[in-house]
């Protein structure tokens, strides 16, 4: 297996393991920025969801760890450092 099909099937179960840690939606998921992240309580404010409405999702530490191994933008490591310092 080469390393690039590695890192995109590691890629790819890390955003399948955070959907299920945190019972996003993919479109949720892909969403996420740093205005909605509010790291000093772990918790993802989206909005505008499937119903309309505001909602809270709180990131467990796990949840936490599998941001880390997503691609998103260079954000999520600064993000990511003041919630675990």
């Amino acid at each position: 297996m080469t390393l690039r099909l590695r890192k995109s099937i590691n890629s790819s179960l890390s955003y399948f393991l955070f959907a299920i840690k945190t019972a996003m939606r993919a479109v949720e998921i892909c969403m996420l920025n740093k205005a909605l992240i509010k790291t000093d309580t772990r918790v993802a404010h989206l909005p505008g969801t499937e119903n309309g409405h505001l909602r809270s999702v709180f990131l467990s530490a796990r949840a936490i760890e599998l941001l880390e191994k997503l691609s998103f933008s260079q954000w999520v490591r600064s993000v990511l450092d003041k919630a675990t310092n």
